[in-house]
């Protein structure tokens, strides 16, 4: 998906109740540039739909001529949402994608937990699946294998909240996934999204995210910090926020709006924007 409509989704998204950074619509955006460079189709599944923030921009990520979008989500049965992360809409999910189904795109949408999906029944093979549903072990496990038994070889599988103090069944069940298939590693992290791909096609997606040109094309970079370091045996491409601007948000607000407004730039709005930089660098330490 490329940058402008990247910038497009995020405002549309903006409007929908989620849990789905702006950034993360970028680096979406990125890996699924990624993919479409390579030749690499095949449909898009998501585990925990809710509102469709997110689904909208997979939906965006789509080619409607050949691609479709599968979505579960246990929506009104909230009885089976055993670890209470998020509560589903259909009637305001279907609402959010109806542009998309009107210019074509195939919309399947399976109402169940995810446990008992069988990958022989799904409408696959996938080249991209969101794990954001359940968030106890036992739920995110079976998500992680079902989406491995359904991706194409060089797909992705992307997961939500991997290392979040909240939802430690997360990062337990992505650690097992990772400890019973030894053909995939994690690639990248950041925007409260763990990108994993299999170890054979994993260079594909590292070596476009270690480069700054793309990343600076997509917005994915500063207020945020890059760094790389081992996780389970393999380099992780890290995106983060330094300790100082997690610690004064004021700031990192305002560095977040003047990379992503470009007219900031203007050469009239100088002196005031070097005014605010001095400001910030006066309060930020060494």
């Amino acid at each position: 998906m490329k940058p402008k409509k990247s910038r497009a989704i995020i405002k549309q998204q903006r409007r929908i109740e989620g849990w789905f950074e702006d950034e993360a619509v970028m680096l979406f955006a990125l890996i699924d540039e990624i993919q479409k460079s390579q030749g690499i189709t095949g449909n898009l599944f998501e585990i925990g739909a809710h509102h469709g923030r997110s689904a909208v921009c997979l939906a965006a990520m789509a080619a409607a001529e050949q691609e479709s979008l599968n979505l579960c989500d246990i929506f009104n049965d909230q009885q089976s949402n055993v670890s209470g992360s998020g509560s589903g809409d259909l009637a305001i999910l279907e609402q959010n994608l109806l542009p998309f189904k009107k210019y074509g795109l195939r919309v399947k949408i399976h109402k169940q937990n995810s446990m008992s999906l069988n990958p022989h029944d799904l409408d696959g093979p996938f080249r991209f699946f969101h794990i954001d549903g359940g968030h106890n072990v036992e739920e995110a496990l079976s998500d992680l294998k079902l989406a491995a038994q359904s991706l194409l070889p060089p797909g992705v599988i992307v997961l939500d909240d991997p290392f979040q103090p909240g939802w430690p069944g997360v990062t337990e069940a992505l650690i097992r996934f990772l400890d019973e298939n030894s053909n995939y590693c994690a690639v990248a992290v950041g925007y409260n999204k763990l990108l994993l791909a299999n170890r054979k096609h994993a260079p594909i997606y590292a070596d476009v995210l270690r480069s700054e040109g793309a990343r600076q094309l997509h917005n994915i970079g500063p207020p945020y910090e890059i760094k790389e370091l081992p996780f389970h045996g393999d380099p992780l491409i890290i995106f983060y926020l330094s300790a100082y601007l997690q610690k004064h948000r004021a700031i990192f607000r305002l560095r977040k709006y003047y990379r992503s407004h470009k007219w900031l730039n203007f050469p009239v709005f100088a002196p005031v924007i070097s005014i605010i930089k001095k400001l910030a660098q006066m309060r930020e330490p060494n």
